[in-house]
């Protein structure tokens, strides 16, 4: 036995390779132990306004409105030429899937709170003019809930539900 622990073999292998893992066995058992994961809250941050970008989604919100305005207050004959079909079309498809993505996204991040804080924020007077001005534009036949995507489609079907169409400029 004496002759095995003197041998090459074991001086050069055996031996640097017990140390080896003798020593990762101590390092093992020498580390802290990791802190227990805590659970992850519910909430992703303090409910809007506080929440840290919640200032750049009202200034978002903002800039939104007035675009769709500015499109809304263009020369309604305008709307019945392509481009400007196009163009009223895009920005009230962009408003409303900006809002219902809002609508939808606040509520199940801070529940009642968030839903009351979104639809405070989108009962504006800007928000009733587009409203009322998508209201006006449906009855005087100048756009059809159909010309729009899912989204937009859905809202404008809403909003002009029972309301008459008194004439159509465009198809003349």
């Amino acid at each position: 036995m004496n002759a095995v622990f003197r041998s090459p073999a074991f001086r050069n292998t055996i031996l640097p390779l017990g140390l080896i893992v003798a020593l990762l066995a101590v390092w093992e058992y020498a580390k802290q132990p990791f802190p227990k994961p805590r659970p992850q809250a519910e909430d992703y941050g303090p409910p809007p306004p506080r929440n840290a970008n919640e200032e750049l989604f009202r200034d978002a919100r903002l800039r939104r409105r007035e675009s769709t305005l500015k499109t809304l207050d263009a020369n309604w004959a305008s709307f019945c030429d392509p481009q400007g079909r196009k163009r009223l079309v895009n920005s009230l498809n962009d408003y409303f899937y900006f809002r219902d993505g809002a609508e939808a996204s606040y509520p199940s991040r801070w529940g009642e709170v968030g839903k009351a804080y979104i639809a405070r924020e989108f009962s504006t007077t800007d928000d009733k003019r587009i409203e009322q001005q998508i209201r006006e534009l449906y009855a005087r036949g100048y756009l059809d809930p159909k010309m729009f995507g899912a989204i937009a489609s859905k809202r404008v079907t809403a909003l002009v539900y029972e309301i008459k169409v008194e004439r159509k400029p465009c198809a003349a």
